[in-house]
């Protein structure tokens, strides 16, 4: 796959990182899977994600380590995105051809990490962010500024992070967005 361009490079930076705002950047998408787990085969297939991703059993709900994802998005869906190349190869060898379709441009990965990011989100987002209704590793679908997003609470403490992703060619709405209602800084430049 050709790498992939940033799908923010042209959003205004100029709100850069501090103490006051959680950090918000990119993460580059090394590939991306939608596995199809419709019959008895898909719990097998989303375990054999799982472990081709390096991310432990969690029974049915969302994975994440900060490097991959294993998203449940409805009954017999699931997205696979990693930040690593060697876990996308594992990833397609496990999974066969007719149970996954290939997403890797279709979403742009942000984390959201830092002082607040909750209650950034929360102003955004119309579901309860709160620690206790939205734990750690809890995944939803929802909409921000008019964009789908799946949101991914990866940690809650010591420093709450949440992952979002959203379609590529909606991803600079959303953080153009998000930057001018102030809700976030720039950490670090763009990925490639």
């Amino acid at each position: 796959m050709p790498e992939q361009r940033s799908a923010i490079e042209n959003v205004d930076r100029t709100l850069s990182a501090d103490n006051m705002h959680p950090a918000l950047h990119e993460l580059p998408v090394a590939g991306a899977l939608l596995i199809l787990a419709w019959d008895e085969t898909g719990d097998r297939d989303v375990g054999a994600a799982a472990s081709a991703l390096g991310l432990g059993d969690r029974d049915g709900h969302a994975y994440g380590d900060g490097i991959s994802l294993l998203l449940p998005l409805a009954p017999g869906r699931w997205l696979a995105a990693t930040t690593s190349a060697a876990a996308v190869v594992r990833l397609r060898r496990e999974l066969a051809p007719d149970r996954c379709i290939d997403l890797d441009c279709a979403h742009t990965w942000l984390r959201l990490a830092g002082p607040g990011a909750d209650d950034s989100l929360a102003r955004e987002l119309p579901i309860d962010l709160r620690e206790q209704a939205f734990p750690e590793g809890s995944c939803a679908r929802t909409v921000a500024a008019q964009v789908d997003v799946i949101v991914h609470a990866l940690q809650r403490r010591p420093e709450t992070e949440f992952d979002l992703l959203v379609p590529r060619s909606l991803a600079a709405h959303l953080v153009t967005h998000l930057r001018d209602a102030g809700h976030f800084a720039f950490t670090g430049p763009a990925v490639p």
